[in-house]
Parts: structure tokens; sequence; C-alpha cells
């Protein structure tokens, strides 16, 4: 975990100072303010060998020293010093020594005037030590929002056709609840090739014209989506599209996808590739889409 300059910067004054062991507090932390030392930076950044083994050394010597300092000190001890050795101990990986020095100070120091903020930043760290002193890894998380245009290729198997294919756009938006679960809506707008019927025979509309279906499906669902260096997701949609033939006399067909793909990143970037498919039915007919193209991803 990165160490902030100015926290650091106070443990390096310990050090430098002669009259930590008189308690003089006030002048450490004017000395504090000058001083700005990068040695856990370059540990946690995992810089060249030389650059962090000298860094590595720097922070070592730096912990000893607060210990001397703290143990040193008369009763009542100054509790503060045990967040300094904890920061440094969690710098150099001492993971257990660290999750008790900052528990130590936190029970010590919660509720004084003026350790708000050390309070604050000594539990966050412990959370995380006590999942580092558990093995428990921290995995990453999914994006919060991720948009997704994307276009490609649909078929529609339907009762007393030969089937149609359509070529077909794809917008959809996906929110991320908690952890993998989001929730996704979607619009599928297609056109299909010429329309024909089960023998082969292209079918004339009314005013003997060959005709096209169009379609425009849309809906919502459950979405699982799991992050990585390529994100993958999954997910169960409930789809509608306008009951353009009268098929039922309801205003919409009525039916489910499975839905799935892939999204690869690009860098740093919030764009990406995407690829997905989805199979699923559209009242008595069978849904089969295949698209690629862009993500938008927001929030990681």
């Amino acid at each position: 975990m990165r160490l902030p300059p100015a926290l650091l910067a106070l443990a390096a004054a310990l050090i430098s100072s002669t009259s930590a062991f008189a308690g003089e507090v006030d002048d450490i932390a004017i000395e504090a303010d000058r001083l700005n030392q990068a040695a856990c930076l370059a540990v946690a950044e995992q810089q060249a060998v030389n650059k962090a083994g000298v860094a590595m050394a720097e922070v070592s010597v730096l912990w000893v020293k607060v210990d001397e300092v703290f143990e040193a000190a008369a009763e009542p001890k100054p509790t503060f010093l045990l967040y300094w050795r904890g920061v440094l101990a969690q710098c150099l990986d001492r993971n257990e020594l660290a999750l008790s020095d900052l528990e130590g100070f936190v029970e010590a120091e919660a509720g004084k005037p003026g350790s708000a903020d050390l309070v604050k930043d000594a539990t966050r760290r412990i959370v995380r030590l006590e999942r580092a002193v558990a093995g428990i890894v921290d995995r990453p998380q999914p994006p919060i929002v991720v948009v997704g245009l994307t276009g490609g290729y649909q078929r529609i198997e339907a009762p007393a056709v030969a089937g149609w294919n359509y070529g077909v756009a794809a917008l959809d938006v996906s929110v991320r609840i908690k952890g993998a679960f989001a929730v996704m809506a979607f619009l599928r707008a297609g056109v299909s090739d010429l329309n024909t019927a089960s023998d082969g025979a292209l079918l004339l509309d009314s005013d003997g014209n060959q005709s096209r279906s169009v379609l425009s499906l849309f809906g919502v669902g459950p979405l699982l989506r799991f992050a990585g260096p390529v994100y993958g997701y999954v997910g169960l949609l409930l789809q509608l599209a306008p009951d353009a033939w009268g098929l039922l006399g309801s205003p919409f067909l009525v039916g489910a996808a499975i839905t799935g793909g892939i999204e690869i990143p690009l860098g740093a970037s919030p764009l990406g590739l995407r690829f997905g498919g989805e199979v699923g039915n559209l009242h008595s007919s069978i849904t089969v889409r295949g698209t690629g193209g862009v993500f938008l991803r927001f929030g990681e």
C-alpha cells in the first residue's frame, strides 16, 4: 500500500529529531512539514531493483527507529507512534505486525480530538490487512456502468417460413449492483433480407412488392460480469418486440434470451472491443444473434 509522503515524512522526522525522546511532538510535526520522502512509494511501485532495494532499506531503518522511540518513551506511551510503526510494517509486508500496531492505535486513539483522520486511515488499512493475513485476495471489480454499441447477424426461425436473416444493430447499458451482479437494459434493431415462405417463394406485401421485415427488440435482465484482463459476461434477458404481424392480438411478442460474451479493454482507455451472442425465443419463434463492436466502461 502506498504511504502518503506527509505520513512518511513524519516517520522520517523521528530519526532526525533529537527531541523525540523528550516528547516534543510539535517540533517533530514542524520538521515533518518540510520533509518529503518517497521510499515507501518506491517499494510499493516495484521500481528498478537498485531503487527498490535502497527504498526498502530506508523504510526498514525508519521502522526500527520508530520502534526505538516508542519503546524508550515514558508512560503514558505516545500511542500515535503505533500508527507510524504500523504503516511502515505494512510497507515492508510485515502484515501481522502492522495489523497489531494499527489495531492498538485505533483502540487507543479512537474518539480523541485531532486523531480522526489517522484513525479513519488506520481502519481502512486494518480491513485490507485482515484480508491479507487471512490469505484472501482482493479480486478486481467489474466496471460500474458499461455501454455497448455493436452490430451483427440475427436469425429468426418462425413457423411457416424458411427463417429470416437480419442485419442487426445493438445498444445496451448495464449497471453494476454489487460485486459481479449487474442489470442490463437493451435494444436490438434489425432489418431482414427478402422474406420467403417455407417453400422458398418470396413473400409479397399487400401491394405485390417484395417485403422485408423490420424487427425491434428491447428488454431488461440480470447479468453477471467478471473482471480480469478480459471481461466476461453472461445473463438472462426478458425480450419483447412490437407485434407487427398481429400474431397474438396484443401489443408485444414476449420471450427470453441467454446472452454471453467477452469484452477486451484497450489499455487504460474506457473504450474496448466486445464480441457476444444471444439465443432465445420470441413467442413461438427462435432467435439467434451474434454481434461485435465496441463498449465504454465507467467507474472501475
